[in-house]
């Protein structure tokens, strides 16, 4: 968990009675840059989930019937090796090198709160 004050760090969040654009907003108005999503309840979440169009969103996938639907597929090899593919997938996406599927794909989303906030 990231610290108060402490100038960076990493945040985990479930948030069963958001939405996942919801979740994406508010992540943004926190300031994150980019976001990493693993979607382990619904497989089919990773391939439709949209990204934010400020915030990268990489999805990660556990799923090995769905390789080709999130950024990063962790159904293969042994899973002390997995660590290795995340930080991989985000070096190369916060380098500009890859870009998110949800990105080259179009499968963009935002909400405006409610509550007179506005994060975009």
């Amino acid at each position: 968990l990231g610290t108060a004050g402490g100038g960076g760090g990493a945040a985990t969040s479930q948030g069963a009675r958001l939405q996942h654009v919801e979740t994406l907003a508010v992540l943004g108005a926190a300031g994150v840059g980019l976001i990493l999503c693993c979607y382990l309840g619904d497989p089919a979440l990773a391939a439709t989930a949209p990204g934010h169009p400020m915030i990268r969103t990489i999805s990660v996938q556990v799923d090995p019937t769905r390789t080709d639907k999130a950024d990063v597929a962790l159904h293969t090899g042994a899973a002390h090796d997995w660590l290795a593919h995340i930080l991989a997938a985000i070096r190369q996406t916060a380098s500009g090198r890859y870009t998110p599927l949800a990105l080259q794909q179009g499968n963009l989303d935002f909400q405006l709160p409610r509550g007179g906030a506005c994060s975009l």
